[in-house]
């Protein structure tokens, strides 16, 4: 009797440690990105035209499913969309439209068992789709790729609830043409939400 109620307690602890670590989970964070400006010569024009950096802000908004374990790793992907903005252009002989970048991107990710079993850190390595009006003298949105490398922790709040700390990420858009490659650098904050 005592051996079966032992089996029983242990199969509704097993439940209920899998139904709180769901293995889906849905999140929104506030990003401010670092665009790195390499320099544009004007057409017709022999001096430098564009500013050293842009720093838009704004969101990032995504889902991520882990499907398998290997040992501490936790395997899984993730689908993102982020939209950043800044009241300053990338080209100073242009007026003050700003800058709009518009990104959806897909990726692979690992997160890890660590001894404290709040913390939950992560890698994840994404590239897709970025659209920006970076260098238009109007605001006409051209579409580049995007490739990023990103690392976090996320801590436990509550069984269905985590706090993203921080992520961190490094990365490019390829504007192609004179405008080249751009260094991205990203960092963000922000909750996410499991799926019972």
């Amino acid at each position: 009797m005592i051996r079966k109620s032992l089996v029983l307690l242990a199969a509704l602890f097993a439940g209920t440690t899998v139904s709180a670590h769901s293995q889906a989970a849905v999140y929104g964070l506030f990003t401010v990105d670092s665009i790195s400006v390499p320099p544009y010569i004007a057409p017709g024009n022999n001096t430098n035209v564009t500013k050293d950096h842009l720093n838009p802000i704004g969101g990032t908004f995504g889902v991520y499913y882990d499907y398998r374990t290997f040992g501490p790793v936790r395997l899984g992907f993730d689908v993102r969309g982020v939209e950043t903005t800044s009241k300053v252009q990338g080209i100073d002989s242009f007026d003050g439209a700003g800058i709009r970048v518009y990104s959806v991107l897909g990726g692979v990710r690992g997160s890890f068992h660590t001894p404290i079993r709040a913390l939950k850190p992560y890698v994840q390595g994404s590239a897709g789709l970025g659209r920006s009006d970076r260098g238009q003298p109007v605001r006409t949105l051209a579409n580049h790729l995007e490739y990023h490398g990103f690392a976090g922790l996320d801590i436990k709040l509550l069984p269905y609830m985590d706090w993203r700390a921080i992520e961190a990420g490094y990365g490019g858009i390829s504007f192609g043409g004179t405008l080249g490659t751009e260094g991205v650098r990203t960092l963000s904050t922000g909750i996410v939400f499991h799926m019972p």
